[in-house]
């Protein structure tokens, strides 16, 4: 098998990876989630319905546009200070470290497959 062999019209295979995840926090100022709340936010806002329900641990995955999306509710801040240490590099936001540090609770926020990195990006960004 030569190196041209590499780049036939061969049908290639769809994978998924770690690479392929992206995660980020919604912060919260309490150690409370409404999941209502949440799931009308998502409609409202963005167009977004779901019908999943929250497991009673605090979690919720549901699928949209071929995306897989996991959210984890966590009744504690985010360790390390990593938040503050994010908000830091906000420049468009002068309060960024002040804000993120009264966080008491966070969501992590896992959106998976898609076939389109660019939506799987704006969806995290909404």
């Amino acid at each position: 098998m030569g190196l041209f062999n590499l780049f036939n019209n061969k049908k290639s295979e769809t994978r998924s990876s770690s690479a392929d995840t992206l995660v980020g926090f919604i912060l919260f100022i309490s150690k409370q989630i409404d999941w209502d709340a949440f799931n009308t936010n998502l409609d409202k806002d963005w167009e977004i319905k779901i019908s999943e329900k929250p497991t009673a641990s605090g979690q919720l995955v549901f699928e949209f546009d071929e995306m897989m999306v996991a959210c984890g509710f966590v009744e504690t801040t985010v360790p390390n200070n990593e938040a503050e240490d994010i908000a830091k590099n906000n420049f468009q936001w002068k309060e960024a470290v002040q804000v993120t540090g009264t966080h008491k609770a966070h969501v992590i926020l896992s959106v998976m497959r898609g076939t389109n990195a660019i939506e799987r990006n704006l969806f995290l960004q909404k």
